[in-house]
């Protein structure tokens, strides 16, 4: 009877085991069909992408590529199922990189992602350019501490190009006119001279005629003489010292110094605030500085002109100058305009120049990684502001310009 009993309840047991065992599987199906179609949409997903993705394992093998990433690569499909080392790639100076300098392997060993590293692909047909960004895929290490790693691989190539034609357009275009406008001051410089020597010797000796002529004549070998001088200023603006800490105040300092006859006619006041520690050329930023500071000097609008200079912190890595006046201003219409070539908005007889010591400014603060624009002031007169790179204090405590004790910054003097 025992016996009975106990294969009776056993049998009851074994049916709703069965039972609640086949209730799982139905209602386990929709669930595993729809991982099924989940996984399916991710890797639609992941083919149709333009930027390559690769996977790692812990042991620094291939499990994962998508059909991008084999393009750019340019590796037969087999080989990058076959294991880990099928690409090389390069430094951007085309030098092979060691296992340890590879972005993958950097974040497989420590973990830490990389992000828009520049390397070459050296294939069959030639060397491709890409961009690399790295992530692992688990918070914890696994085999040997090494992290898996997920790799995103976007084609530069055509990039890379177009920006080395443009560098070599560039330096081309500079080396052109410098040689041009050096080539021509020669000549130039003989015509000017004799000129002036007829001016001195006959004048007033043949006719009214003739005498203004010659002076025709000796004013514009003198404007072509001021142009030539900006356009090798042109050609030469930003080439320069590599960045390095430069105290604005003692820039300034230079610049008044080199302004004092012309701060003297105007009868000008120029107000310096304590300015800042920036990276940049050292050389660039007088030219800079003088360039605006002259030009605020110039467009001035009364009996005596007002120059304030100053600057403010963006509270991250950049600093903002700007340079101030009460002048006679710059209609909203051409505040972008000034900043090109041979850009007047006056004629001759009322203000000189040749109309290129602002596009002189624009290239010298873009040089030096920064941006420069023309605002109106309250009250009258035209601001120009410019942004270049913060120094972080380490640094700025460290190295000055050379022209400075390593003190805390002093402000400039007001003329």
């Amino acid at each position: 009877m025992g016996e009975f009993v106990i294969a009776a309840v056993l049998g009851a047991l074994a049916g709703a085991l069965g039972a609640a065992w086949v209730l799982r599987r139905r209602l386990r199906r929709p669930e595993r069909r729809a991982r099924v179609e989940a996984a399916h949409l991710q890797r639609a997903i992941l083919d149709s992408l333009q930027d390559g993705v690769l996977v790692y394992d812990e042991r620094g093998r291939i499990v994962f590529f998508n059909p991008a990433a084999q393009e750019i690569l340019g590796v037969p499909r087999e080989e990058l199922r076959a294991g880990s080392r099928t690409w090389e790639p390069l430094g951007v100076d085309g030098r092979p990189l060691a296992d340890g300098e590879r972005p993958e392997a950097i974040t497989a060993s420590t973990g830490a992602p990389c992000a828009g590293v520049d390397i070459g692909i050296r294939r069959a047909d030639g060397v491709r350019w890409a961009t690399v960004s790295t992530r692992r895929l688990r918070e914890t290490p696994g085999h040997e501490g090494r992290f898996s790693v997920v790799v995103a691989l976007t084609d530069i190539t055509e990039r890379r190009e177009a920006q080395e034609a443009l560098q070599r357009s560039n330096a081309e275009l500079a080396q052109f006119a410098y040689v041009a406008s050096h080539d021509l001051s020669e000549p130039l410089r003989m015509v000017s001279s004799y000129l002036q020597l007829l001016r001195r010797r006959y004048h007033g000796q043949i006719d009214e005629d003739a005498d203004e002529f010659i002076d025709f004549a000796v004013e514009g070998a003198n404007r072509m003489r001021a142009l030539i001088d900006d356009l090798l200023a042109y050609s030469r603006a930003g080439r320069g010292a590599d960045p390095r800490p430069i105290d604005v105040n003692h820039v300034m300092a230079d610049v008044l110094s080199s302004l004092a006859a012309a701060v003297t006619d105007a009868r000008a006041r120029v107000h310096v605030e304590p300015l800042p520690i920036v990276l940049g050329d050292r050389v660039a930023l007088v030219q800079l500085m003088q360039n605006l500071v002259a030009n605020a000097l110039k467009f001035s609008s009364g009996a005596g002109a007002h120059v304030w200079v100053s600057a403010q912190h963006d509270g991250v890595a950049t600093w903002e100058l700007a340079v101030a006046d009460d002048g006679i201003g710059i209609d909203p219409r051409h505040r972008d305009r000034v900043f090109k070539m041979f850009q007047r908005l006056h004629d001759r007889e009322s203000f000189e120049g040749t109309g290129i010591g602002l596009a002189i400014c624009r290239k010298l603060v873009e040089r030096q990684g920064g941006h420069i624009w023309a605002e109106g002031r309250d009250g009258g007169g035209t601001v120009f502001r410019f942004t270049l790179p913060a120094v972080p204090p380490p640094a700025a405590v460290a190295e000055l310009d050379g022209s400075g004790d390593g003190a805390a910054l002093r402000p400039t003097p007001v003329v």
